[in-house]
């Protein structure tokens, strides 16, 4: 994505996400805002554009309810679509689109790969937190800990195939003190997310370094190895596609893999940057799909005894 639209994207975002949020304020609802510009500003230089592509808000569980009724008052449709496509054990969060301007939402409730109940969460994400203007409105912003294992955790849910989580958690790595690792590896033991946490890390080498001066153990879950793709880029498709109710929500799962979000195509393969190379990625992914499903049914069952139910 050129720099100068993905500048103006990200201030469209930021506009956006402070209106969301002091909408949520007169509703009595506070939030937290997880990544976007608290990544962009934390760890990218001046004059460097780290694009981003929606608004992440963390809601305590018990407000979730009156936190939709504000958006969709404000105009956002939910992707009930995609919503449906997703497993119990991945959803963490609500997705809201304003197509007018190019918007999407995510109010979590919680974070992907933690055992804490919703309210632990909420507790302990917001503790310490700081606070950072955007869109013109002061927002709560997660403390450094916290920041740390949210990097983390967003590496270990995209895994290998999406470059940019991996890109920040490897300047995070970088530009975060060993104290601030280290306290974030007591908020993921607070959280029941060590797991997470450590997979995420060994994503990349400084982070493998890293996982092993904390004394991290390397013992993913089975959910863990499916999200990074240590088990098969594939086994997280036909794990969607064993959980899926029904033959419709079956053949949905699959449409999703042969044809995934122009977003997505992006952040997998870098030849599909442009126009036409998008359009050459899409062709071909479906042959992609068919070619790997016999490696995802492997990988998958091989998955499932490393891990022994874990």
């Amino acid at each position: 994505m050129p720099e100068r639209p993905a500048a103006v994207l990200n201030l469209t975002i930021d506009a956006m996400s402070g209106k969301i949020v002091t909408g949520l304020r007169d509703a009595g609802v506070p939030s937290l805002l997880l990544k976007g510009p608290v990544i962009a500003r934390r760890l990218y230089r001046d004059g460097e554009v780290r694009p981003y592509a929606d608004c992440d808000l963390l809601v305590r569980r018990s407000d979730l309810a009156i936190a939709e009724a504000t958006v969709a008052g404000l105009g956002m449709l939910r992707d009930n679509a995609e919503e449906r496509l997703t497993p119990k054990w991945e959803r963490h969060h609500s997705s809201w689109r304003l197509e007018e301007r190019h918007f999407d939402l995510e109010l979590h409730w919680t974070l992907i790969h933690v055992g804490a109940d919703p309210e632990t969460l909420w507790e302990v994400c917001t503790r310490d937190s700081n606070a950072m203007r955007v869109g013109g409105v002061e927002l709560p912003t997660p403390a450094d800990p916290q920041l740390a294992l949210i990097l983390a955790l967003h590496a270990a849910q995209h895994g290998v195939q999406w470059n940019r989580p991996q890109e920040d958690l490897r300047r995070a790595v970088a530009v975060l003190p060993p104290e601030v690792w280290r306290a974030a590896a007591q908020v993921a033991v607070e959280l029941n997310a060590t797991r997470g946490f450590a997979a995420g890390l060994r994503l990349i080498p400084s982070g493998a370094a890293l996982a092993k001066t904390l004394g991290l153990p390397d013992e993913p879950s089975f959910e863990v190895l499916l999200t990074t793709g240590r088990a098969g880029v594939q086994a997280l498709q036909f794990d969607r596609f064993l959980r899926a109710p029904g033959l419709v929500a079956k053949a949905r799962v699959v449409l999703r893999a042969a044809f995934p979000s122009a977003a997505s195509m992006r952040s997998r393969h870098i030849a599909a940057s442009g126009h036409v190379g998008l359009a050459l990625s899409y062709a071909i992914q479906p042959i992609r799909v068919v070619r790997r499903i016999g490696l995802g049914v492997r990988h998958w069952r091989r998955a499932r005894r490393e891990t022994n139910g874990r």
